[in-house]
């Protein structure tokens, strides 16, 4: 009866040891699939943040040159609009110069 019992007990443990062995490998299998998971998971992360980083980058740059855009309009602008004041002026003086050598007498009727 004890060799009976002996046997039993070896038995389970042979079944125990089995079943811890399907364990182990289980475990083991599902934390080697765990690694490229997160693996792919950082690298995802990574490619995201560059991604964002570069559109924040373009979207900066976009700016600025609108920016510089803008600045060397408004320039082009103070200058055309300096160049007709000066135009404007010219004609004025010329118009005067032309008016006081017709009639000399009103300049001095002007002064």
């Amino acid at each position: 009866m004890a060799s009976h019992q002996n046997q039993d007990l070896s038995h389970k443990a042979g079944e125990l040891t089995g079943q811890a062995q399907v364990k182990k490998d289980e475990f083991l299998n599902q934390a080697s699939g765990a690694a490229p998971s997160a693996e792919n998971q950082a690298s995802n992360l990574s490619q995201s943040a560059q991604n964002k980083a570069s559109n924040l980058s373009q979207s900066a740059q976009n700016k600025a040159s609108d920016a510089s855009q803008s600045a060397q309009n408004k320039a082009s602008d103070a200058s055309h609009t300096g160049q007709d004041i000066k135009d404007q002026a010219t004609h004025l003086l010329q118009q005067a110069c032309n008016h006081f050598l017709r009639s000399p007498s009103s300049l001095f009727n002007f002064l």
